[in-house]
């Protein structure tokens, strides 16, 4: 694996260790994104979390990689069509603006 590879995976653990709880930020999709542009991010967090790049993950990172990899489905279910993608957009709005009141 590349050492450009390896940092753009441990980008993303340090995304997800620094609380990016929405997949837009995590696997850094504009939000404004075609379709397009979201199965591009997709099928690029599927090859970096695939179970064989563990093996050159540093054990420090290896278990949020493991978490990670197991969002990768539920990424790809919330991406698969508008209607589960409007939701998604939906809930994170709403998180958000709970989250607003809260403070």
């Amino acid at each position: 694996m590349s050492d450009q590879k390896l940092n753009e995976i441990l980008e993303v653990c340090m995304r997800y260790q620094n609380n990016a709880n929405n997949y837009y930020t995590l696997f850094n999709i504009n939000p404004n994104a075609s379709i397009d542009e979201i199965n591009a991010s997709i099928r690029k967090a599927k090859i970096m979390f695939h179970p064989d790049q563990a093996n050159f993950i540093p054990d420090e990172y290896k278990q949020i990689f493991n978490i990670i990899s197991e969002k990768i489905p539920n990424l790809v279910n919330t991406f698969s069509s508008a209607v589960n993608r409007s939701k998604y957009d939906s809930d994170l709005a709403k998180a958000a603006e709970n989250s607003t009141k809260s403070n």
